[in-house]
């Protein structure tokens, strides 16, 4: 188990210090209450902590899997796939791959199991792909929105900000890849003549793949088999090929355009770092005017942004994301309902499991259940 301060205060006190919190006893903090002064005790100037402050948290391997804490707070065994956004300094997105030494990202996925059928929008240095195998979505690059019907799809180019939805509520199911584009860069002379144009090409933010026109076929197709050939022991040495096959396409078939200049957008480099502030800060209580000042733009023009590029106000958005990062901590953790509550930065409860309820369609403790239940 850690306490956990918020990502500001990290800094200030050494690790050791929660360990010192736990004074190698078995504290199992049932009350959140009583972890506030196990904390404000140990901790040097923790008297001087809010409650909001103090967050209850697995840290996996902290205790051996026999101690009391360790079997509390345990992961459960048929939870889903690791969902979380992870941050780079520059603010963007860090892919979660599969295995962490082969940077490439594949999952089936379902978009009810997202607060208001909407994806958190984000940026990453790596090349999206999605297939859509059933219904339908609208996919968001930049601002602009296409809609994705089944057997259609989209590509999305590296460090362009985007989000999938459903603007009608209505399922839709489809795979997602994602991959580093140094995949591709097995000498500086393939990058240089084969990645980089792509890359650096300000006229392809994104690409809509259409199943009627042939390469695009092809392309879906190939995606659909990326994720077919996940279960096989050559599987990484299949997507290589498949992934180099897909942008052998790209480079064939892009629209060259030399003179293109360079799309620079104020406002779309204001909204990175908003949103990069809500996905760090989340756990606090923020207002507008502390994401507006995270853009450098006033508060009338941080939502005028918003519902520009995310079609969501900013309090939307930061309660939609907190939403999800409580959805996964009851689909990772034991953690009771309460604790996620504060875990995630919700002010009690009961607006906490009225909110989960309005956006997902059931009780926290029903997603909990019914994500089991498939699981198992």
């Amino acid at each position: 188990m850690l306490l956990l301060f918020p990502r500001r205060a990290l800094d200030k006190e050494a690790y050791f210090q929660y360990y010192i919190i736990l004074k190698g006893t078995c504290i199992q903090p049932q009350n959140v209450r009583n972890v506030i002064t196990i904390f404000r005790e140990a901790v040097p100037n923790g008297s001087n902590m809010k409650k909001q402050t103090v967050q209850v948290y697995l840290q996996r391997d902290a205790f051996p899997r026999s101690h009391p804490i360790q079997k509390k707070y345990e992961p459960l065994k048929d939870s889903t796939m690791d969902t979380r956004v992870w941050i780079n300094p520059d603010n963007s997105e860090k892919v979660q791959y599969n295995t962490d030494d082969y940077p490439v990202y594949v999952r089936r996925d379902v978009l009810s199991t997202y607060p208001n059928y909407t994806a958190v929008s984000h940026w990453h240095d790596d090349v999206e792909l999605i297939a859509i195998l059933s219904g339908h979505m609208i996919y968001n690059v930049n601002g602009e929105a296409t809609r994705l019907d089944a057997g259609n799809g989209i590509f999305v180019n590296a460090r362009q900000l985007h989000y999938g939805y459903s603007d009608d509520r209505s399922e839709c199911i489809f795979i997602c890849v994602i991959f580093h584009p140094m995949l591709l860069c097995a000498s500086r002379y393939l990058e240089q003549k084969f990645v980089a144009p792509i890359l650096s090409d300000s006229s392809l933010p994104w690409h809509f793949l259409d199943q009627g026109i042939g390469w695009e076929a092809q392309i879906l197709e190939d995606v659909q088999k990326i994720y077919g050939v996940l279960p096989e022991n050559t599987a990484e040495l299949k997507i290589q090929s498949l992934i180099s096959d897909i942008w052998s396409r790209l480079y064939q078939n892009r629209k060259v355009c030399e003179d293109a200049p360079p799309i620079r957008n104020h406002h779309l480099s204001a909204l990175k770092e908003m949103v990069a502030f809500i996905q760090e800060h989340y756990r606090e209580k923020i207002s507008l005017s502390d994401i507006a000042r995270a853009g450098g733009v006033g508060k009338t023009s941080c939502c005028a942004i918003f519902r520009r590029f995310v079609n969501q106000t900013p309090n939307a958005y930061l309660t939609d994301y907190r939403l999800r990062k409580g959805a996964e901590l009851l689909l990772s953790t034991n953690l009771t309902v309460t604790e996620i509550c504060y875990e995630v930065g919700f002010s009690g409860g009961s607006y906490f499991t009225e909110t989960f309820h309005r956006c997902l369609g059931c009780s926290p403790g029903e997603y909990r259940k019914n994500s089991a239940c498939t699981a198992g």
